[in-house]
């Protein structure tokens, strides 16, 4: 099950970063370039995606999550995604500014301290998984109503 976990949380990840054609990679990328970069990300992505089918394939070689709760597992890749779509906002405000989005940097801070305040707490605490998801759904609506505000 951790492994699972894990191994969704990495898809997650890479789809979260390459989530349009060069971004992060600068827009003049050549194309033959850019697609040989892309062959190792691509490549990661399949083995994420046949460890999520198939479990058992990695579970020799990542025997130190069996010591983490998978409770604690999912409020550290929650937190991590917080902390993503919080750099995320950030660049968006940037790259898009000449478009007239802004984003309210103070609130911004203030949302995404409280988001992982909570969930340290529940971190060190030990969270109950119907906690986990309540804060998890709250950061997401939180986030949303930031950015489209």
């Amino acid at each position: 099950m951790k492994i699972r976990i894990l191994a969704l949380a990495v898809l997650g990840l890479l789809l979260s970063v390459k989530s349009d054609r060069y971004f992060p990679l600068p827009d003049r990328l050549s194309e033959p370039i850019f697609q040989i970069i892309l062959l190792p990300y691509t490549c990661l992505f399949l083995i994420a995606f046949i460890i999520f089918i198939k479990p058992e394939i990695a579970e020799a070689h990542l025997s130190v999550i069996d010591r983490i709760s998978a409770v604690r597992l999912t409020a550290v890749i929650i937190l991590i995604f917080e902390v993503m779509a919080f750099a995320l906002l950030i660049v968006q405000d940037i790259r898009y500014a000449p478009f007239g989005y802004h984003l309210d940097i103070p609130v911004a801070v203030l949302l995404f301290a409280f988001i992982s305040a909570v969930l340290l707490y529940q971190l060190i605490r030990g969270a109950s998984p119907d906690h986990l998801f309540f804060i998890a759904l709250a950061g997401y609506i939180g986030t949303y109503l930031l950015s489209i505000d």
